[in-house]
């Protein structure tokens, strides 16, 4: 009887350990289809552990999902700067921003900042305040999100802070007045 107990437990602790990596795998990342009938879907992901510093407290997100509603890019150096927001109508509404380093930039060593804050607000904690550092000689940063933004703007920025050289900052203006 108790070896059937054993090989029983030792199925369970098998699938449950192929579970977890299988998830791992997909990296947590959720579609859902609108209900609108069209083939557009926004993308909601869940917040991933990740090596970059932030102070977001499940961390930043692996992708930024829904609607691309605003890009800024600075030349800088032979390379340039971008930074992106996005909008999806989860949680009462998520911003969500991304900045990269291209082209020969993309190469200088050095650590990238982004931000994100409710555009009235000049504090520095979440939930109005989300900030993220990239691990060093990173060349993206962010996944920093913002929820409950329906009817409220919101401000970005981006920093690359390289290890010798000037800085390069882009920032946008308000954005996402839902």
């Amino acid at each position: 009887m108790a070896d059937s107990a054993d090989t029983f437990l030792g199925v369970v602790i098998t699938l449950a350990v192929i579970t977890a990596i299988a998830s791992g795998a997909t990296g947590g990342a959720v579609t859902n289809p609108t209900s609108s009938g069209s083939n557009r879907t926004t993308s909601s992901t869940v917040p991933s552990v990740s090596t970059q510093s932030t102070n977001i407290p499940d961390g930043t997100l692996l992708a930024c999902g829904g609607e691309l509603i605003d890009t800024n890019t600075v030349d800088a150096g032979g390379g340039a700067l971008t930074l992106q927001t996005y909008y999806s109508p989860v949680n009462g509404g998520r911003n969500c921003a991304v900045v990269t380093k291209t082209g020969t930039l993309a190469q200088r060593p050095g650590r990238l900042v982004i931000t994100l804050q409710f555009h009235s607000y000049d504090g520095r904690k979440w939930p109005r305040y989300a900030i993220a550092r990239s691990t060093p000689n990173a060349r993206r940063v962010g996944g920093v999100y913002l929820d409950k933004t329906d009817n409220k703007c919101v401000r970005a920025w981006a920093r690359f802070l390289p290890e010798d050289g000037p800085t390069a900052t882009v920032r946008s203006g308000k954005v996402g007045c839902r």
